[in-house]
């Protein structure tokens, strides 16, 4: 049996080491582990944000500059990263986007800078809202168009879609 919070830090110290500028505002685990979905073949996926150095955002050379988003993938486990900068990350949340209040309100938070993440914990909480209900309509007819173009019998198709209507309810019920 898979031990998921061992993977998880042992991928959070991987991410650590390639990106060691990085100050971790908080990371989470989400999607299928968060909802308690996960099979013995999930593969664990963790959301955040990250701030970097102040001096990046007066960098003129877009070239120079570090990016405001990182997907990474652990060398060793089956664990992928979703990270992005606290400036995109808040401009993500107040759209809002599902993905980044799932990472917020996520159950199992692996790291965090107690004083930011409390705040982002109150703005998530102010964008949790009916305006959210888009998002979730679109990431479904995003699925069914995706499920439509490829397969309609494909069970995993059309459990993506259940997914992100349960997701949305589980969101805004807790």
């Amino acid at each position: 049996m898979r031990d998921v919070m061992n993977e998880a830090y042992v991928a959070l110290g991987e991410f650590k080491e390639k990106y060691p500028t990085y100050e971790i505002v908080f990371a989470s685990i989400a999607g299928s582990h968060s909802f308690g979905w996960a099979s013995e073949k999930s593969d664990i996926d963790i959301r955040g944000c990250y701030r970097i150095p102040t001096k990046n955002f007066f960098i003129e050379d877009e070239n120079e500059k570090l990016p405001m988003t990182i997907e990474f993938k652990s060398e060793q486990y089956d664990v992928e990263f979703q990270m992005h900068e606290l400036q995109k990350f808040l401009k993500l949340t107040i759209q809002p986007n599902l993905n980044m209040l799932d990472a917020i309100f996520a159950d199992v938070i692996l790291e965090s800078d107690d004083n930011t993440y409390d705040s982002l914990c109150k703005f998530g909480n102010s964008a949790l809202s009916k305006a959210a209900y888009p998002h979730v309509q679109g990431m479904v007819i995003h699925m069914k168009k995706h499920r439509n173009k490829y397969n309609l019998c494909d069970p995993k198709k059309n459990l993506y879609i259940f997914r992100e209507l349960m997701r949305g309810i589980y969101l805004f019920e807790n």
